[in-house]
């Protein structure tokens, strides 16, 4: 178990997590850090536990939507393979060629919004 020592809102705190994963736990303190560096800014009155439980809530929030959306991608894509992967081969004009070509440039922008929001 690696030992880290990180800052949050300028004040120190050393966090544990398994070997190799340190990298990763910076990035989700700088994540958080920023994330507080821009409430401390919009809430100036607000101590150090609301800021961070006004962080730990947008983040759950951001997270809870990225759920929402990753359900209903995963939704669309069942529903495009029972469609679309029968077991008898399947004639496709192109009318559902275009209708599934748009279908997957939506998924596609879909999953980059949500990537981009998870960075």
């Amino acid at each position: 178990m690696a030992q880290v020592s990180v800052t949050v809102n300028g004040l120190p705190y050393t966090l544990a997590c398994d070997d190799g994963e340190e990298r990763h736990l910076h990035d989700l303190v700088r994540k958080v850090d920023a994330r507080i560096t821009d409430l401390r800014r919009e809430v100036k009155s607000a101590g150090e536990n609301q800021l961070l439980l006004m962080a730990g809530l947008l983040l759950a929030d951001e997270l809870e939507l990225a759920q929402e959306r990753i359900q209903e991608l995963e939704e669309t894509v069942a529903g495009l393979k029972g469609e679309f992967l029968s077991p008898e081969p399947a004639r496709v004009d192109a009318a559902t060629e275009d209708r599934l070509a748009g279908l997957l440039e939506q998924a596609a922008r879909r999953m980059e919004d949500i990537a981009a929001r998870l960075r």
